[in-house]
């Protein structure tokens, strides 16, 4: 999804408003996928039902402007360990369409995790974490 159709989403929760000149099969998609989300304050929350409780979950869309902090933030606080943890960690706050694909060329690029890889050694016993999720980026609402 591009930060186009979370605007058009944005928008017709807030206030039933379509973007201008659109078709009727673009105004019953946005309502369709408008079902999916929630908003709080001026954040969109992607909702989805959790696979162990059943309960309903809120996740922070996140754009692109955020993008490569969150993904820099959940890799880190996950200790290096790879593309799976990482993935878990956004999965546990955020949402986006693509979150795998962005995980995996991130830490592809990650100095840390090549370095890692190539000399076979496990450093994330040694890494001591000190984080603090930036405000900006929603509260965290479970």
């Amino acid at each position: 999804m591009d930060p186009e159709e979370y605007e058009q989403i944005f928008g017709y929760l807030s206030d039933k408003r379509y973007p201008n000149d659109i078709k009727e099969s673009e105004k019953r998609r946005i309502r369709k996928m408008s079902y999916k989300f929630v908003i709080e304050g001026s954040d969109l929350f992607y909702l989805e039902k959790d696979k162990l409780s059943d309960n309903m979950v809120k996740r922070l869309v996140i754009t692109k402007d955020k993008l490569s902090t969150v993904l820099k933030m959940c890799h880190i606080s996950s200790g290096h360990q790879g593309i799976n943890k990482t993935v878990n960690r956004i999965n546990e706050r955020y949402y986006w369409k693509g979150i795998v694909e962005n995980t995996r060329k991130f830490v592809k690029q990650c100095e840390i995790c090549q370095e890692t890889k190539q000399k076979g050694k496990n450093y994330s016993s040694r890494i001591k974490f000190c984080f603090h999720w930036p405000k900006s980026l929603g509260k965290n609402r479970n």
